[in-house]
């Protein structure tokens, strides 16, 4: 199929170029092979954008191929943790097609474009504007009657309110979409909210139906020959194992997840097992090997600039500091978390607020607003001190969280 695609690139049959790319770029998806779909994107955009690198129109054939690869790269520069860049890419395509004028086309592919910015939006924490995009890309999707689209809406707002810990409403929005993936037969769509309900129940501490809905997942991606969504469902595995108590049956699992991020060249993944095997040695007691992955998970979200991550790595260090009783250490992490964002608390920094108010009340104020402006270079905002003032924790408490992913 890739020497067809060159063909159609290299005569400018434009349409069928799109109909073998779409499969194509389903299939290096599934199988991870970002580099290879990374190239083809290069490939098709030199192919149809004139010299000066301008696309063509986006109603015409060359157009419509431009957007399709314009935005599946877009989306993996997302997933891959490349946040700012995926964003800045998502609304060029976005200011594109609101000034194209009305048409079927135009809002299909708005409905895409405002489902992405969702997604490049909540990995940045950013929940309030997720929902507005992903209710906009709702809104669309029922207008024009795609069941599809409307299932991964549903999906997606299941995971916002996942982030906001609203269980209920998560579990509900999940189940919808379960439905609309059922009814027509999407599999991926299904192994994916599978997954995610999986997470919920696992969050609720209800661990036997957490390892259902994950077994569900797995028989799709090992069916799909999905590796990406197999090293996700190994993952989550692994924390149920370790919820449970059972620490060598989740160090296989995170361990069989990372050699297929590595092999898949996940950078972001590998990000995530290095931290859960972090918090696995951790728990043991080692804490040298403990230090060593989270600072390998760490280099990897400083590499990317993903916040989300950068705060639940922080924390994690913070917490690793706090058990060896380094308590200045620990504050000092505590604090490179609150401040990645603009408000406290901030759903994306995790248990980093929790973290820095316990730490205050018992090194106080004054050794908070020392550390502040030292990690920081800038005084404590009014915002954090009043945060900090707020939650006066009881004295048999630590500040340790939940720091897994």
């Amino acid at each position: 199929m890739g020497n067809l695609l060159g063909y159609a690139l290299d005569h400018e049959h434009w349409a069928e170029a799109q109909a073998i790319a779409q499969p194509l770029n389903e299939y290096w998806e599934v199988r991870g092979r970002y580099v290879e779909a990374a190239e083809w994107a290069d490939r098709a955009r030199i192919a149809v954008e004139d010299p000066g690198g301008v696309p063509p129109a986006l109603g015409s054939p060359a157009g419509s191929l431009w957007l399709f690869f314009a935005t599946a790269q877009a989306t993996r520069q997302l997933y891959s943790g490349q946040l700012d860049r995926g964003e800045r890419t998502h609304r060029e395509i976005l200011a594109m097609l609101q000034a194209q004028p009305d048409s079927r086309f135009r809002q299909e592919n708005l409905a895409v474009e405002y489902h992405l910015m969702g997604s490049a939006v909540l990995e940045q924490g950013r929940l309030g504007e997720a929902e507005d995009w992903y209710m906009r890309s709702a809104a669309l999707a029922e207008e024009l009657g795609n069941q599809s689209r409307l299932a991964m809406c549903y999906h997606q707002l299941g995971r916002v309110a996942y982030e906001r810990r609203r269980l209920d409403e998560a579990e509900g929005w999940y189940t919808r979409a379960l439905a609309i993936e059922e009814e027509f037969g999407n599999r991926p769509g299904r192994a994916l909210t599978c997954g995610q309900l999986g997470i919920v129940a696992g969050t609720r501490g209800r661990l036997g139906e957490a390892e259902g809905w994950f077994a569900r997942s797995m028989t799709i991606q090992e069916e799909l020959g999905d590796r990406p969504g197999l090293a996700r469902t190994y993952h989550h595995l692994g924390i149920v194992a370790q919820d449970r108590g059972r620490l060598d049956e989740a160090e296989g699992c995170y361990t069989r997840s990372l050699a297929i991020r590595e092999e898949l060249g996940d950078r972001a993944g590998q990000a995530d097992s290095y931290h859960q095997l972090g918090m696995l040695a951790q728990n043991r007691g080692r804490l040298d090997e403990a230090e060593g992955w989270y600072t390998r998970s760490l280099a990897i979200r400083e590499e990317l600039d993903n916040r989300a991550g950068l705060a639940l790595a922080y924390s994690g260090l913070g917490s690793l500091a706090e058990r060896r009783q380094d308590l200045t250490h620990a504050l000092e992490w505590a604090v490179r978390c609150v401040a990645l964002f603009d408000h406290v608390p901030h759903p994306g920094s995790g248990s980093g607020p929790r973290q820095m108010a316990w730490l205050a009340h018992r090194l106080g104020i004054q050794k908070l607003e020392q550390t502040w402006q030292q990690v920081i270079g800038q005084p404590l905002p009014d915002a954090v001190r009043i945060y900090v003032n707020s939650h006066r924790p009881e004295d048999s408490e630590t500040s340790e969280g939940d720091t897994r992913e």
